[in-house]
């Protein structure tokens, strides 16, 4: 997800952006200069960035989200049976 385009979350309007970040410390950063609220999940094992999490309503999103090719409500679905499977194995099934 390109972040510089969304300031608020597409589902319940979480306000992601936050202060600007100060002059002296800018060099460390890329543009837009401002602190974002966005939660970022990380695989660490890879050094890898999966996606993205609302901190309102703990939505998930991918890191290329694009409202008009993502169904964000399925892609969340997926993910909570994706968690649910590995969480709660079934010893008598064949996934």
């Amino acid at each position: 997800m390109n972040t510089k385009y969304y300031t608020h979350c597409p589902e319940c309007g979480e306000k992601w952006i936050g202060n600007p970040i100060p002059l002296e410390d800018r060099p460390k950063y890329s543009p837009p200069y401002f602190y974002y609220y966005l939660i970022e999940i990380w695989d660490w094992n890879q050094e890898n960035l999966l996606e993205y999490q609302c901190p309102g309503c703990m939505y998930k999103f991918p890191t290329e989200y694009d409202p008009d090719k993502t169904d964000i409500h399925f892609y969340n679905e997926l993910k909570n049976i994706e968690y649910k499977k590995e969480a709660f194995p079934c010893p008598n099934c064949d996934f």
